[in-house]
C-alpha cells in the first residue's frame, strides 16, 4: 500500500491507503485540453474532423474546405485566423478528433448512447480502463444499461472487476455524468434540444401535472431525475454525496415533490428556475414571476370548481382541453421538419418573455371579475 504524508501533521491523521495498481497508473501523464483547443474558430462549435494547419491552428475540415473554396476560381491557402500560408495537404488531427468526439458525447443524452458511445466513455476515464472497454463492447452495454450499473454488477460476471478502487472510480465518474444531465445554460440546452424545449415550454404552461407525469414515465433518466433533484434538493453532506446516487431520490424529496405536484405544480418550476439565478439573472426571475401568475390562475380555477360543486367534471374538462391542444398543435408537429429555425426561436422567446405579460393581464381580469361578482352578491 502507498502512503502520503503532509509535513507538519502526524502519520495517524493523514494515512491514505491507495492501491498500488491505481497509484502507478495515475503517475502516467495525462494530456488535458481546454475548451478553446477543441473549438473551431470558424463556426465556434466543437471541432468535427479537426484539421491542424502548419501554423498550429485547427478548424473543422468542412469549415476549412469552405474557406479554401471561398475565392474560386482561385483557392485560399492562408489560415482563417492568422492568415499564415499553409503548404502541402493538411491532415486530420487524431488527438483533437478523439477529444472533440468525447466532448460531443458528453452533450448527448445518456439514454441515447449506443455501445460505441459507452466504450468511448470508458476508454476516456483513464489509462487502466482500456482493459475493461472490450467487456462493455462485447456485452452491448448502451446508455440505459450503463445508467443502471451498480457496484454489485461491476464485481460480478461478465465485468468481474476485482479492484474495489477501479469500481469506485467508475461509479463516481458515472455519478458525475448523471449530474451533468442538467445543462448549466438554458441557451445551450435549447440549441441541443430545440424540439424538446418547445414541447416542455408549451406543455408545462398548459398541463404541468400531466407533463411531469409524462417525464416520470417516459423520460425518467434524462429529464425527471435532474428536475426533482434540482427543484427538491436533498439535504446531503459532503460525505454522503457519493453514497446517494442521482437515480435514488430520498423519501423527503418525494414527499416535498408530491405535495407541490398536487397543490402548486408551477412552484416546482419556480424552484427549478431559482437554481439558475447565477447563470440567467433576469430570465430566471421572469420564469419565477410567470410561475406565480400561473399558480394564482391554477388555484382560482380549482377554487371555482369547488365553490360551484363541479369538481367531478375535472377529468372531463382536462380530457377535452388535451384533445383541443392536440388537434391544434398536430399540424405544427407534422410540419416540424419544414419549419424555419427563426420561427421556432420566435415561438420560444415569445413564450418565455411575452407570455408572462399576457398571464399577468389574465390574472388581473380574473381577480376583478371575482371581486365584481362578490359585490353583486
Amino acid at each position: 500500500m502507498a502512503r502520503f504524508l503532509i509535513p507538519g501533521q502526524s502519520e495517524m491523521d493523514v494515512r491514505i491507503p491507495v492501491d498500488e495498481e491505481l497509484s502507478e497508473s495515475e503517475e502516467e501523464p495525462v494530456t488535458g485540453l481546454s475548451a478553446s483547443e477543441f473549438t473551431c474558430h470558424c463556426c465556434y462549435q466543437v471541432l468535427v474532423d479537426p484539421t491542424t494547419l502548419t501554423c498550429g491552428h485547427s478548424f473543422c475540415r468542412h469549415c476549412l474546405a469552405n474557406w479554401w473554396a471561398s475565392a474560386l476560381p482561385r483557392v485560399r491557402t492562408d489560415c482563417p485566423e492568422c492568415r499564415a500560408v499553409w503548404t502541402d495537404f493538411p491532415k486530420v488531427n487524431i488527438l483533437l478528433r478523439t477529444s472533440s468526439s468525447h466532448e460531443v458525447l458528453l452533450s448527448k443524452p445518456l439514454s441515447r448512447w449506443n455501445t460505441d458511445d459507452v466504450t468511448l466513455w470508458v476508454e476516456h476515464l483513464s489509462v487502466w480502463t482500456s482493459q475493461y472497454k472490450e467487456t462493455f463492447r462485447r456485452e452491448q452495454i448502451n446508455g440505459r444499461l450503463l445508467f443502471a450499473l451498480s457496484d454489485e454488477d461491476l464485481s460480478a460476471a461478465p465485468f468481474s472487476i476485482s479492484s474495489e478502487s477501479h469500481r469506485r472510480i467508475i461509479l463516481e465518474e458515472l455519478h458525475r455524468l448523471k449530474q451533468r444531465r442538467v445543462a448549466p445554460n438554458l441557451w445551450q440546452y435549447k440549441e441541443l434540444n430545440l424540439g424538446k424545449t418547445l414541447f416542455l415550454q408549451l406543455s408545462l404552461h398548459r398541463f404541468p401535472r400531466l407533463t411531469l407525469l409524462y417525464l416520470f414515465l417516459f423520460d425518467y433518466g434524462d429529464m425527471f431525475l435532474p428536475f426533482i433533484h434540482t427543484s427538491c434538493p436533498a439535504q446531503t453532506t459532503q460525505d454522503s454525496l457519493i453514497d446517494t446516487p442521482l437515480d435514488r431520490p430520498s423519501w423527503s424529496q418525494w414527499a416535498e415533490f408530491l405535495l407541490m405536484y398536487f397543490l402548486l405544480p408551477y412552484q416546482l418550476l419556480s424552484a427549478f428556475a431559482w437554481h439558475l439565478l447565477s447563470v440567467h439573472y433576469w430570465t430566471a426571475r421572469v420564469v419565477m414571476l410567470h410561475a406565480v401568475f400561473l399558480s394564482v390562475l391554477d388555484v382560482h380555477f380549482f377554487w371555482t370548481l369547488l365553490k360551484r360543486g363541479e369538481i367531478r367534471t375535472l377529468p372531463k374538462r382536462v380530457w377535452q382541453e388535451v384533445l383541443a391542444v392536440m388537434m391544434k398543435e398536430s399540424l405544427f408537429v407534422l410540419l416540424w421538419p419544414l419549419i424555419p429555425l427563426f420561427f421556432c426561436n420566435f415561438i420560444f422567446y415569445y413564450n418565455l418573455y411575452v407570455c408572462p405579460f399576457y398571464t399577468a393581464a389574465l390574472v388581473k381580469r380574473t381577480l376583478l371579475q371575482t371581486d365584481t361578482q362578490q359585490q353583486r352578491i
